[in-house]
């Protein structure tokens, strides 16, 4: 199984959604998670065939701001159990067992994220059952995961610490980059671990072969999270081999290495703090112009 998350921040962009229909040929997520979508339910249900999916939630924008959206299959028996500008909490059933699995967007406002920490707090206490969270939590744990900027004092980080421990939550072993979100505050470029999936032991019994893997930060200033979960090591060599000679068959390499190339580049712009910002949107430019070559490619086929 495979959950992808993402801020997206907003899929009204299509550099966005080329991206977006990028990543998830490459790993083909049973449930796709996006926040701040800035986009209402109707335009949200395009992608849902788009993608494959049988199922939608939302969870309405505020203006231009905010919203969330879950696609997921009929395969999960996916209940929804609550749902609010916060999270979306579900029920499943995984390999025959009940799960729970939460979708957050941890409040930007720092002193509100306590209602946040309030709610999956109370669901740790009720649950025996294996449970997985996932999100842009808007958080960290303590300075070790913020590179530039001002120092935070500790016990800014202690309420979050809290329902982490309190709800018997455990990393997962993760691949890339996890500084997940970047930004400039004045002339200081800011990166933090805003990103993570956590759970509880239960979940890591039941998929004890399970890692999470960052992304590349494209169309947005948060790289996307996929957590692929395995109760056992297996390659799947075969199925993997013929996903990727239809995906080849059916979309030609137009374009693919100037993208490739451009994204190389884009990731190292990001992470190079003697460059300017004006760097970055010149290098996001080009990378967004390739989409586009790529896109009208696509239309003309």
């Amino acid at each position: 199984m495979k959950v992808l998350s993402w801020n997206c921040r907003g899929m009204g962009s299509k550099w966005t959604i080329s991206y977006m229909r990028q990543i998830w040929y490459k790993h083909r997520p049973d449930f796709l998670f996006l926040s701040e979508t800035k986009q209402d339910y109707t335009f949200v249900q395009g992608f849902k065939a788009h993608f494959g999916y049988d199922k939608l939630t939302t969870v309405e924008p505020n203006g231009s701001s905010g919203g969330l959206a879950l696609f997921f299959n009929n395969d999960y028996q996916v209940k929804i159990l609550f749902s609010n500008n916060r999270m979306i909490d579900v029920e499943a059933v995984c390999l025959g067992q009940k799960v729970f699995m939460t979708f957050v967007y941890g409040d930007p406002v720092q002193k509100l994220r306590d209602h946040v920490w309030e709610r999956l707090t109370r669901y740790g206490i009720q649950r025996s059952e294996p449970w997985f969270i996932i999100g842009d939590l808007n958080e960290i744990t303590g300075n070790h995961e913020k590179r530039g900027g001002a120092i935070r004092q500790a016990g800014s980080f202690l309420s979050f610490n809290n329902m982490i421990r309190d709800c018997g939550f455990l990393e997962f072993p993760a691949r890339g980059n996890q500084m997940s979100w970047q930004g400039r505050r004045g002339k200081v470029m800011v990166r933090c671990r805003l990103d993570r999936a956590l759970a509880n032991e239960e979940w890591h019994s039941l998929f004890s072969c399970s890692h999470t893997e960052y992304l590349g930060m494209e169309g947005s200033d948060h790289r996307p999270v996929v957590a692929f979960m395995e109760n056992r090591m297996t390659k799947r060599r075969g199925q993997f081999r013929h996903e990727i000679a239809r995906w080849r068959k059916d979309n030609p390499p137009y374009g693919k290495d100037k993208i490739n190339e451009l994204q190389k580049a884009l990731e190292e712009v990001q992470n190079d703090d003697s460059r300017s910002q004006e760097d970055i949107i010149e290098v996001s430019r080009k990378l967004q112009e390739a989409y586009k070559d790529e896109e009208e490619y696509w239309q003309q086929k």
